[in-house]
């Protein structure tokens, strides 16, 4: 991973003269512009804790969606949420009304 270690701006005028992705991160080394980052992120939630296999997302997401609505949730605000676009939103909201994932 690397880490930006100079001004974004100044290091975006530099990727612009590369040739390639790869290009890029030699100029940006070269120039001491970002540095090799080793370190592990830390992960704010257990790897695995709320992994829905797809098979169940669709309930999972009608589920979630409800309840953001009865809790007076917009479906933009729900699409936001849930990295969904506002249609489907609005259908599992639908869907949770009709009985679905509850």
């Amino acid at each position: 991973m690397l880490r930006l270690t100079a001004d974004r701006d100044l290091a975006k005028k530099v990727t612009a003269l590369a040739t390639d992705a790869a290009d890029a991160r030699d100029l940006l080394l070269a120039l001491g512009l970002v540095a090799e980052d080793t370190t592990e992120p830390e992960l704010a939630v257990k790897v695995g804790s709320s992994y829905v296999p797809p098979a169940k997302r669709r309930a999972e997401w009608t589920r979630m969606a409800g309840e953001m609505n009865a809790d007076g949730r917009s479906t933009a605000e729900i699409a936001v949420a849930l990295a969904i676009d506002e249609d489907l939103a609005a259908e599992l909201v639908g869907d949770w009304w009709a009985g679905a994932g509850r």
